[in-house]
């Protein structure tokens, strides 16, 4: 039976809101995060078959949700975090996807009590990530302003690009750079179970972005998808359901790369993109 979301448009500081998707269910939600360019709707097809209550966000600036109070990860956090208590969630667990996955890391940790396990799909902000450093460079502002109503148009198929969408890319882009650049984990931060899932075609967030989970979470439980790239809600969402539902996947999965034997931390800036 697929199950219908109600909308629910959340009040925060500086008369700002956020909106959030919310499916009804038995036993203890799950809250999904987005990423860069996706929204609630975005998690529409797993939420609607899980038999767990789901809440589903727009981040701040994407969808029906206003800008975040500063362009950093942990500010996304925190507005998830005041949305949660507004709507009395208090034990959760947590999904996010690319960015979101990110927001979810902080939000793991600024709500270590709260979260009981963490899923992190491709997440970003565990290491430096070539698009996200070309587009945010100074002096790159005219490209970053061509490029991304490129990518929406021709990776992600959007006919139309509002300005608000655009200004919620920068804004997110700039605090993804950040992130990578600099991961933020409290020393009495989220210890609970983690899984972490990538594909070994993932052009975006690359695989060895998982030897960083590790290091942050060395409780985490890898998974790399043979095959996918880094949509694993439209690539596997078979498999994905399957992992939700009993915390196990019959995907094909291989080893992560080993870590290399030399330090990876790099100051020197990420090459640009080939868009073609």
């Amino acid at each position: 039976m697929v199950k219908r979301f109600t909308t629910h448009r959340i009040p925060l500081t500086g008369e700002r809101t956020l909106l959030a998707r919310v499916w009804p269910g038995d036993g203890s939600p799950i809250v999904f995060l987005h990423g860069i360019f996706g929204s609630s709707e975005s998690w529409d097809g797993i939420c609607s078959t899980l038999d767990r209550p789901c809440i589903a966000f727009d981040l701040p600036g994407f969808g029906g949700s206003d800008l975040p109070s500063a362009p950093d990860v942990s500010a996304y956090a925190g507005d998830v975090a005041a949305a949660l208590r507004a709507l009395g969630v208090d034990r959760f667990e947590l999904v996010g996807h690319s960015f979101g996955g990110a927001v979810a890391a902080a939000l793991a940790d600024m709500a270590a009590d709260k979260v009981t396990s963490l899923t992190l799909l491709a997440p970003a902000g565990f290491g430096r990530i070539a698009m996200a450093e070309t587009l945010s460079a100074p002096g790159l502002r005219s490209l970053a302003g061509a490029a991304l109503p490129w990518f929406l148009r021709h990776r992600h198929r959007y006919t139309e690009i509002s300005e608000g969408q655009l200004e919620a890319s920068r804004v997110a882009l700039e605090a993804l750079v950040a992130a990578g650049r600099a991961p933020l984990r409290r020393a009495d931060g989220y210890r609970g179970p983690v899984t972490a899932v990538w594909g070994t075609d993932d052009r975006v967030v690359r695989p060895r972005h998982s030897r960083d989970v590790v290091r942050a979470y060395p409780q985490t439980s890898v998974h790399v998808w043979d095959g996918m790239g880094h949509h694993p809600l439209r690539q596997r969402p078979g498999a994905l359901l399957e992992l939700l539902e009993t915390g196990r996947t019959t995907a094909v999965s291989r080893r992560p790369a080993p870590a290399p034997r030399r330090a990876r931390l790099s100051l020197r800036p990420a090459p640009a993109p080939r868009f073609a």
